[in-house]
């Protein structure tokens, strides 16, 4: 059987019948789950390379898949070339890659992590002058929400502001994101809005300012 999935929601993966598969497609990422002797394969096909994991499950639980976003702190590169003149500012949209991820469930248990389906998109290194594990993506700075599509990708609206008194061309946006801030809007995941400042020494710090009815609260 093949279901196609959507990033907008979790989805349960059935178990196969004995002899048989179950196909998944999520964007142009396809899982193919068999049952083999004594547990099951999943197979993870992204268009480029191909993963595989063995699984031993218990027979009481199940498998769901859901979109998150990176448990890393993120660097986002700029596909194109951003310039602030002294004390002005900018709005507009970033897109990062969402991580797919197979999770366990069974009654009376805590959920966990299965597998992470890693998207080539998302590179994680370390970082000198944090000291701390960040990942990499890179996105164009768009002045308009993005139209939707299949692809599993969060968005987040932005405002960047230059305090200093030089001009300022960031090529990366220091973002940290939390998956119970995504909200599905207009057929996105969009988390909440972020602002940006650069101090005159150039450096970055970030902001996130709730929703209007989360501030309300």
């Amino acid at each position: 059987m093949d279901l196609t999935l959507s990033h907008l929601q979790q989805a349960q993966l059935p178990r196969p019948d004995r002899g048989g598969s179950r196909r998944f497609q999520l964007g142009r990422l396809e899982l193919i789950l068999e049952p083999v002797r004594g547990g099951y394969t999943l197979l993870c096909l992204d268009g480029s390379k191909a993963r595989t994991w063995s699984l031993a499950l218990a027979r009481h639980g199940e498998l769901w898949l859901q979109c998150r976003l990176p448990r890393w702190p993120l660097r986002v590169g700029l596909q194109d070339t951003m310039v602030l003149v002294p004390h002005s500012r900018t709005h507009g949209y970033v897109q990062v890659p969402l991580v797919p991820t197979v999770v366990w469930r069974a009654e009376g248990r805590p959920e966990l992590v299965v597998a992470e389906l890693m998207p080539a998109a998302l590179a994680a290194e370390w970082d000198e002058v944090t000291s701390a594990v960040v990942q990499r993506s890179t996105s164009a700075f768009l002045q308009r929400l993005p139209l939707p599509d299949e692809q599993p990708r969060g968005v987040v609206p932005l405002t960047v502001r230059n305090d200093s008194d030089a001009v300022q061309s960031p090529d990366a946006l220091p973002i940290a994101l939390r998956d119970d801030e995504l909200r599905v809007c207009r057929e996105h995941l969009i988390a909440m809005p972020r602002r940006l400042r650069i101090d005159e020494q150039g450096r970055m710090s970030m902001h996130v300012r709730p929703r209007e009815g989360e501030r309300r609260r």
